[in-house]
């Protein structure tokens, strides 16, 4: 959609006309005419819905983009029609909810996002047979090295503490590198790797200079107290290859995919009458 989800530019041959008639026609696609009140309408509902901006705001060039997604999403649904690809009403509630997060919206805006759960359909089609060979992802690793770099990292023992007894105690123990696991009032997490600049600035002065086995200071807090402590480290580095494999793939098919609908798009697109008139925007 119209900067939601997957949106790929297509090029649109456009015949712009500066007379049609009193009707303020805006469009004609296939024979069926969009006038500037439907065009409003729609255009309107997603920018109140979708973007959360007032409609003030809006220029020239948001209409008249907006207006070309807005064929393209009639040529999508009728080429998904014809593919006997169809969105059924439960899964375009449960597309709403996970990737919108709300379920009540007006009519208008569930068909654009009912164009977007068709496109994600449309690209299963396409690319059901997709295939990724090694060859493309040893020159991709290697031509995007710069990606796959990995600054300093420490492997942090998160505790909580109800009260500051529980925490000056955990701080102890894990100084003398004693079980704390029988102390009353406390929450101990699982260990997590974290880069050495995305630490809080109070537990990177904590905990430098980063040695394994440093214990930060109880840190006071809203409900309690943190205590932190590295059980193990990490040089800057790049990721290897077999590491970084599952990146890689995830970008590649991404491409694929999109360069898929790009060509499907464009075929389909030479089938079609398109008129656009911007002069009401």
């Amino acid at each position: 959609m119209y900067k939601i989800g997957v949106f790929i530019s297509v090029l649109i041959s456009i015949f712009i006309s500066f007379t049609y008639s009193q009707e303020k026609i805006v469009a004609v696609f296939d024979g069926e005419k969009i006038t500037l009140e439907q065009f409003n309408k729609t255009f309107e509902a997603y920018w109140k819905e979708i973007l959360h901006l007032p409609i003030h705001r809006a220029t020239r060039e948001d209409k008249i983009d907006f207006l070309k997604w807005l064929i393209r999403s009639k040529i999508i649904k009728k080429e998904a029609e014809k593919m006997g690809i169809y969105v059924e009403e439960e899964e375009l509630k449960d597309y709403i909810k996970r990737h919108i997060g709300k379920i009540k919206l007006s009519d208008p805006v569930k068909n654009m996002v009912k164009t977007e759960v068709l496109i994600n359909k449309i690209l299963e089609r396409l690319t059901e047979n997709i295939e990724i060979n090694e060859g493309e992802i040893e020159a991709y690793y290697y031509l995007n090295l710069r990606d796959f770099k990995f600054p300093k990292q420490v492997l942090i023992l998160r505790v909580l503490a109800d009260t500051k007894e529980a925490a000056e105690e955990v701080y102890k123990r894990l100084k003398r590198g004693d079980d704390i696991y029988n102390i009353d009032g406390i929450k101990v997490g699982k260990p997590r790797w974290y880069s050495i600049q995305t630490l809080p600035s109070i537990l990177r002065k904590r905990l430098y200079p980063y040695k394994i086995g440093e214990v930060s200071k109880p840190v006071a807090l809203d409900n309690g107290y943190i205590i932190v402590k590295i059980i193990d480290k990490k040089k800057e580095g790049v990721l290897s290859l077999e590491e970084a494999k599952p990146q890689v793939i995830k970008k590649l098919r991404g491409y694929k995919r999109e360069e898929a609908f790009r060509r499907w798009f464009s075929e389909v697109l030479k089938g079609y009458i398109i008129h656009l008139y911007f002069q009401y925007f």
